[in-house]
């Protein structure tokens, strides 16, 4: 009779992006980046934490209770990678360690001056409890911290909830230019997306949409017909590919184009 092997559990932050040559002493100096966390996370509505890919655990979690799940950040410390297993859909726990591989392989193929602008944005379900509903999360992973060499010590992720209901789709962006890419696994490679420029009129309908007006308030704003802010919403989605203001305005923002 064949005994039957159980599938060992794939890690989301994959053993070959760990790098070597850390010191303990080196830790001392980073002190000022967790208070600086502590304070961003007190003033936002993401939640934050820090991946360290010298030791290959959390060096940093918020307190806020999105990625948290009802846990405390120091139980999430405590569970280190393995808590992904806990809160992630086994599927698309192999389709980070995929989008991180390629990430990093984006990454390092930049002028080490120009890592700290790139980050990596895709969504990603967590649960509270293995009955639980998942919810559906934006994860954006950026380099926080390089080597003298340019390895990537550390890493600053920030989770919110998803502007689009697209999952496991993955775009680089870079935080000085309007340029972006989209993540093609079946190639595995990135495709930088051709984007048409935004009018003035249609960066003045995803400011206001930001503000929460409706499409009329955005009329009388701008004097023009309810009829002709519609069609610069279209025209916008057209132009980002997106099916929603929604969509648009974080897509908007994330490839700095107001």
């Amino acid at each position: 009779m064949t005994e039957s092997k159980t599938k060992p559990a794939v890690s989301p932050i994959p053993a070959e992006l760990r790098i070597s040559g850390i010191k303990d002493s080196d830790y001392d100096s980073l002190q000022g980046y967790i208070d600086t966390l502590t304070t961003v996370s007190m003033m936002t509505y993401q939640s934050v934490y820090v991946i360290d890919y010298y030791r290959g655990n959390f060096l940093y979690v918020s307190e806020d209770p999105l990625f948290l799940c009802g846990r405390t950040p120091e139980e999430v410390m405590k569970m280190g990678f393995g808590y992904y297993q806990t809160v992630c859909l086994r599927n698309e726990i192999e389709m980070m360690a995929e989008i991180n591989k390629a990430s990093f392989s984006f990454f390092y193929s930049l002028p080490v001056e120009k890592r700290k602008y790139y980050s990596v944005i895709y969504n990603i379900h967590l649960r509270n409890r293995e009955d639980a509903d998942p919810i559906l999360v934006e994860q954006r992973l950026m380099p926080l911290k390089l080597t003298g060499r340019g390895d990537i010590w550390l890493g600053m992720c920030l989770v919110s909830m998803a502007a689009d209901s697209r999952p496991a789709a993955a775009r680089m962006v870079c935080g000085n230019s309007p340029k972006a890419w989209t993540y093609d696994s079946s190639s595995g490679q990135w495709i930088e997306d051709i984007t048409e420029s935004l009018s003035e009129n249609e960066k003045t309908v995803i400011s206001l949409s930001k503000r929460g007006m409706t499409v009329s308030e955005i009329g009388r704003m701008m004097y023009k017909s309810a009829e002709t802010v519609k069609g610069y919403r279209k025209s916008i989605f057209a132009k980002l590919r997106v099916s929603s203001i929604t969509e648009a305005i974080a897509c908007a923002e994330s490839r700095r184009l107001i």
